[in-house]
């Protein structure tokens, strides 16, 4: 699990989906392998892949206003998915598998492309997958 909180949206929301700015990603410095956090216009969203192949991807719908700062988490294990943002849960996703990692990428995506133009406040990892509750309770 990781939790990148209190990031300020207002530059980094594009005015279509063709863009998805990242928070960051863990990685084993390819695109194949890859745990990502990123933003739509109105979503927060992750995307798990292994070997290439993608899992069915977590979002939770936001409002981003500008100048606003947003908690968002991602926790991961096997046949266990979810994200959440200020304080309210995505649904539970079951991946069927769970990349390798190695690296951390923070504000661009594995390959250092969707580079976010915004300050990401803190970071923080867990090595675990912490508890729902848990990931409720430090996005509030």
């Amino acid at each position: 699990a990781y939790e990148i909180p209190k990031r300020d949206w207002s530059s980094d929301v594009c005015s279509s989906d063709l863009r998805f700015p990242s928070d960051g990603s863990l990685h084993d410095g390819t695109a194949t392998n890859q745990i990502q956090g990123y933003n739509y216009i109105s979503n927060y969203a992750a995307t798990v892949r292994a070997t290439g192949q993608a899992n069915t991807d977590p979002s939770i719908s936001v409002s981003p206003t500008s100048g606003t700062r947003y908690k968002k988490a991602i926790a991961i294990k096997a046949n266990d998915y979810r994200i959440a943002a200020n304080g309210t849960q995505g649904a539970n996703v079951n991946p069927t598998f769970v990349p390798t990692v190695n690296s951390l990428t923070i504000g661009a995506s594995p390959i250092g492309q969707n580079v976010i133009n915004s300050t990401i406040y803190r970071l923080t990892y867990w090595p675990q997958r912490l508890p729902n509750a848990t990931l409720q309770e430090i996005t509030r």
